[in-house]
C-alpha cells in the first residue's frame, strides 16, 4: 500500500510567488560563533548548497550586515556575525546595534532569529557568551545551537576506553558496547545541562531554546534529520509571528514538497487565530484569508489556545506525520484525474487537522503531550478516517474543486463533511 505525495496548497504556493511574499522577502538569519564552529556546514545543509556573499558585495571584508545566499534557496539569507560577539568593544557595539536596528526594520530587511552556535567540546560559556546573554537583544528570538555535540560522546567514551575494569567481568562484548556508548550519553547528557545549559538559562536574558547538532559533517545523516530540532525550535519561537514570517520559513525550510500537517496547521493560523482575535484572545495577526462569517465562541478549537501545552502545535505536528498523514490513501485512485486525487490529498489533511483540534478541544482541561499523541494514534488507526476518504471521493465535484483557491475555500466546501468524520470518531473512540 503506498501514499500518494503530499503537494502544497494553492494558497500556499500562490502567496509564494505573489507581491505579499515578494514585500516580506526572505526569511532572515543572524548567525552567531567562532570560527570553526560549524557554522558553514548549517548554514549549506539548511540551504542544500554552498552559501556565499550575494552578488554585489565586497568578499573578504568581515561586516555583519553583508548578506550569505544560496541559488537553490533564494527564501533564505543570512548574516554571519564573524566572530564580532567576541571583538573589541567597538565590534560588540557594532554587532548589539546591528541586531537592534535589524530587528525592527520593515520586513524585507528584518532579523527574525539569531543562531548562536556553540561548540559543545569547547569550554562552552565564556566571556562573549555571558556579555551577550546579559544584554538585552530586543525581540528577535535566540537559538542556541551546541554544534559537535558528537564529539562531547565520543570523549566521554574515551574515557570509559581509559579505564575498562568496571567492564572487564562482561561476557557479551556487543552489550559491553551498548552499556558503553549509553553510559557516554547520559555522561555527555549530564556535561551538557551543568554546563550549557543551565548556565545559559540562568542569564537575565537567557536563549528562547536551545538544541544540539551531531554528525553535521556525516553526509549519510539527512539534512532534513540533522536539522529537524533546529527547525522546530525556530518554528516554535516564531509561531505567534505575523503569518507572514511563517509562511516564508515555511518556504525556507524546504516544505513545499512535504509535512502535510505542517501545511494543515498553517491553515489552522490563517483562518483560526484572525477569529480568536475578534474575542481578544489574542493579538494583532495577520492573514488576509476569508472573512469570519461565523462565530468563534462555539467553536472547540477556539479552547486550544487555553487548554494545549506550551508548543502544542510541534506535538501535533510530529504526531500527525507519525500516525495520520502517511496512512494508505489509494482510494483516490478512483478520481479521474491527477490534479484531482492530489487535490483530495490536501483536503484529507486539512480535515485530519480540523478533526484532531475538535476533539482536543472538545476536553476543555488540561492536555499534556501524551494526551495528545494518544487522541491523533486513536484518530489515525481509526474507522473513522477511513470513513473520510470514502467521504471525500463521494463528495467530489470536479466542476467546484477546480475553482477553489485558499484554504477557506476548501474548509467551508469540506466543513460538513469533517464534522460528520469526527461525530464518528467521538462515538468510536468512546467504545
Amino acid at each position: 500500500m503506498t501514499c500518494m505525495k503530499f503537494h502544497p496548497v494553492a494558497t500556499v504556493s500562490k502567496w509564494l510567488s505573489s507581491p505579499k511574499h515578494n514585500a516580506t522577502g526572505r526569511f532572515r538569519v543572524l548567525i552567531v560563533g567562532r570560527a570553526g564552529c560549524g557554522k558553514t556546514t548549517i548554514l549549506t545543509r539548511f540551504c542544500g548548497a554552498n552559501i556565499a556573499d550575494s552578488p554585489g558585495e565586497h568578499r573578504g571584508l568581515h561586516r555583519i550586515d553583508h548578506e550569505l545566499v544560496s541559488d537553490k534557496n533564494p527564501s533564505f539569507v543570512a548574516h554571519d556575525s564573524r566572530g564580532a560577539e567576541a571583538g573589541s568593544d567597538e565590534e560588540y557595539t557594532t554587532f548589539m546595534n546591528f541586531i537592534h536596528e535589524r530587528g525592527n526594520m520593515e520586513a524585507t530587511q528584518r532579523i527574525h532569529a539569531i543562531w548562536y552556535c556553540i561548540q559543545a567540546n569547547e569550554r562552552p560559556i565564556q566571556a562573549s557568551e555571558r556579555q551577550f546573554f546579559s544584554t538585552d537583544h530586543g525581540k528577535v528570538p535566540v537559538i542556541v545551537i551546541v554544534t559537535k555535540y558528537d564529539t562531547l560522546i565520543e570523549s566521554c567514551l574515551q574515557d570509559i576506553e581509559n579505564d575498562r575494569k568496571s567492564f572487564d567481568d562482561v561476557s557479551d562484548p556487543d552489550q559491553s558496547l551498548k552499556d558503553e556508548e549509553a553510559w557516554a550519553r547520559t555522561q555527555a547528557h549530564k556535561i551538557f545541562q551543568a554546563h550549557c545549559r543551565e548556565p545559559l538559562m540562568r542569564m537575565k536574558y537567557p536563549p528562547n531554546a536551545i538544541v544540539r547538532l551531531e554528525h553535521a559533517e556525516d553526509s549519510a545523516v539527512s539534512s532534513k534529520e540533522l536539522l529537524r530540532d533546529l527547525t522546530q525550535a525556530t518554528m516554535r519561537c516564531i509561531k505567534d509571528s505575523d503569518t507572514d514570517i511563517l509562511m516564508v520559513f515555511a518556504r525556507a525550510r524546504g516544505s513545499d514538497e512535504a509535512d502535510p500537517s505542517f501545511f494543515a496547521l498553517l491553515s489552522y493560523h490563517l483562518y483560526q487565530r484572525p477569529k480568536l482575535r475578534s474575542v481578544g484572545t489574542i493579538g494583532s495577526i495577520s492573514s488576509g484569508i476569508g472573512p469570519n462569517t461565523r462565530s468563534p465562541i462555539n467553536d472547540p478549537t477556539t479552547y486550544m489556545t487555553f487548554w494545549a501545552p506550551e508548543n502544542y502545535e510541534i506535538v501535533i505536528s510530529d504526531a500527525m506525520a507519525k500516525h495520520v498523514d502517511h496512512r494508505p490513501n489509494e482510494v483516490y485512485r478512483h478520481l479521474p484525474t491527477q490534479h484531482l486525487r492530489g487535490l483530495a490529498v490536501r483536503i484529507q489533511a486539512l480535515c485530519d487537522i480540523w478533526i484532531v483540534l475538535q476533539i482536543l478541544g472538545h476536553k476543555r482541561d488540561r492536555l499534556s503531550h501524551d494526551e495528545i499523541e494518544r487522541c491523533i494514534k486513536a484518530y489515525g488507526n481509526s474507522i473513522s478516517a477511513r470513513d473520510l476518504q470514502q467521504a471525500i471521493v463521494a463528495s467530489c465535484r470536479p466542476d467546484e474543486w477546480v475553482k477553489w483557491r485558499s484554504f477557506w475555500q476548501i474548509y467551508s466546501a469540506m466543513e460538513g463533511v469533517a464534522r460528520q468524520a469526527r461525530d464518528k470518531f467521538l462515538m468510536e473512540w468512546r467504545v
